[in-house]
């Protein structure tokens, strides 16, 4: 994921995911570390949360229940 700041400044914080939150990561391998994952998405589908990474800018929407 990116820094905190970026973070912060799109809403995130360290009370955005709790212990046991069941979330889907999606992302790419590191290269040169097998046990290191280059986060694309984060998805939490109780609430429908998203962490996007586009580009150089992270994006997070919550979408309200259908």
């Amino acid at each position: 994921m990116d820094n905190r700041f970026e973070l912060a400044e799109i809403g995130m914080s360290a009370e955005s995911f709790v212990a046991g939150d069941h979330v889907i990561a999606t992302g790419s391998l590191g290269r040169t570390e097998p046990h290191r994952l280059y986060l694309r998405v984060l998805d939490r589908p109780a609430d429908r949360f998203r962490y996007e990474q586009i580009g150089y800018s992270p994006r997070v929407t919550v979408h309200s229940p259908e």
